[in-house]
């Protein structure tokens, strides 16, 4: 294993299963996937298939004694994989690496939609992220607990952030004081949207900012225009700013929301190998040629943050 620096922060968590059941070690299982996902898979399935294609080249990395796992055994060991330790461990290496991704990093929930699990009546699992803009990166994530919502969700988010100097954007869903609170505690400015379910403080700022096309050039008043073209059509953008203070198909146990790790994950490390190739070379593209090109994949592994 060594050389693949990211897995290098998964060496300590721990393993679910039994001794007896413990064929294929778990740092191997755990190396399929990454380097599966990476190539485009997305089932257990999918993880067998292309450790079998593919098992002369992650020979450089583990022997395989045991041969390939089964789908059985990647399905296990993602249902019983400790979420929340697999993802401090990612956020690990992600903690790592932020200090270089820029200071904007957008918040937004998102449902697995493929997680719903109609036979045993359980909803998609939502998940809450943080996205670094400039690098283009997941920096973190959080499940949201039934019968909760996003609201609960993004605090716990932001306590795993570096938010020190940091601009942090959101939908109308995160404008809670709490929030905002926990943003300015530790040490972030945020841009968040309002929209009805903070009526008063929409009508306020409503008023506010409709009062501003009359008193443009008030000292007070920032404007900027952007205008281009979309679809055919010239597109003209204007913004007012003022400095008024502000006054208030995995469903089975850990399965998603590992897979939802797991994910990340790849793309993360997909997003920050991309530079070293062509300029036209897409993540898509990218993805594809690891699946056929075992010295590419080796590259997008084995590469030092």
């Amino acid at each position: 294993m060594d050389g693949v620096s990211l897995l290098h922060h998964f060496d300590d968590i721990d393993d679910p299963r039994v001794d007896r059941h413990k064929l294929h070690a778990l740092p191997d299982i755990l190396l399929i996937m990454f380097c599966g996902v990476i190539c485009g898979a997305e089932s257990c399935r999918d993880f067998v298939d292309f450790a079998e294609s593919k098992k002369d080249y992650l020979k450089k990395f583990t022997p395989l004694n045991n041969g390939i796992p089964s789908k059985n055994t990647f399905s296990w060991v993602l249902s019983n994989l400790d979420p929340e330790k697999f993802k401090h461990c990612f956020l690990q290496w992600i903690q790592g690496i932020q200090q270089e991704l820029g200071k904007v990093i957008a918040i937004d929930g998102k449902s697995l939609r493929r997680s719903f699990d109609q036979a045993n009546k359980r909803s998609p699992i939502h998940m809450v992220s943080a996205f670094a803009f400039k690098a283009r990166l997941v920096l973190a994530q959080q499940k949201v607990e039934e019968k909760s919502n996003e609201i609960t969700a993004i605090p716990k988010l932001l306590e795993v952030l570096d938010l020190n100097g940091a601009i942090i954007t959101l939908d109308a869903m995160g404008c809670q004081k709490t929030i905002t609170q926990k943003i300015i505690e530790r040490g972030g400015d945020y841009v968040i949207a309002v929209k009805g379910n903070q009526d008063k403080l929409y009508q306020q700022i409503a008023g506010n900012f409709n009062n501003l096309f009359d008193m443009q050039h008030h000292k007070q008043v920032g404007t900027d225009c952007v205008k281009e073209v979309n679809r055919g059509r010239i597109e003209s953008r204007k913004c007012l700013s003022t400095s008024s203070e502000d006054d208030s198909r995995f469903r089975s146990g850990n399965s998603p929301e590992n897979m939802a790790i797991l994910r990340h994950s790849a793309l993360n490390q997909l997003q920050t190998i991309k530079p070293l190739f062509r300029k036209d070379m897409s993540i898509k593209r990218l993805r594809k040629k690891a699946g056929w090109d075992s010295e590419t994949l080796g590259k997008i592994i084995t590469a030092t943050i």
